[in-house]
């Protein structure tokens, strides 16, 4: 009978491996893009983090991780206008 000790230690590491993934916090991340909040201030760059009902978080989002994230790299994101005529990503 061979040893299973190989075979617990490349399970041992897939476990730890696997926690050390983070879950999403938000529903949607939007990274990269011009944030215009309609102030009348100039846009600055940041995102928008958003869970299904409010909009979570805006500016440096970090190391925020989403169910859905886009980099919007060059795009205007303006959080609070809603467009009805988008239904989906």
């Amino acid at each position: 009978m061979k040893s299973l000790a190989p075979l617990s230690v490349v399970f041992a590491a897939a476990v730890f491996l696997n926690s050390c993934v983070r879950a999403p916090q938000y529903d949607v991340v939007l990274r990269n893009g011009q944030v215009c909040d309609g102030s009348g201030a100039a846009c600055v760059a940041g995102g928008v983090a958003i869970n299904p009902d409010t909009i979570a978080k805006v500016g440096d989002l970090g190391d925020a991780r989403g169910k859905i994230e886009r980099d919007v790299h060059g795009q205007v994101i303006a959080p609070g206008f809603l467009n009805g005529f988008q239904t989906g990503w």
